[in-house]
């Protein structure tokens, strides 16, 4: 099943964020409601959670990671 962040406000308006599972969008937003909570916002969670660092460290040279770890202590 895929997996939803969300962020809603409960009944006593506070801010609620979190992750849900669901067959389909409008599941994962019924069981929200039936919580009790107002969605704000809610899309599929990415596969991938480091994408950007990924990315960024694909471009560094394996000689550059080797000296910068090297000099840590």
């Amino acid at each position: 099943m895929p997996t939803y962040i969300y962020t809603a406000l409960d009944h006593t308006d506070k801010f609620s964020r979190g992750r849900i599972e669901g067959r389909n969008l409008r599941q994962a937003q019924a069981a929200l409601e039936q919580e009790g909570l107002t969605i704000i916002g809610i899309k599929p969670e990415s596969g991938r959670r480091f994408t950007k660092l990924d990315a960024a460290l694909t471009r560094i040279s394996r000689m550059d990671k080797i000296f910068f770890t090297s000099h840590l202590h």
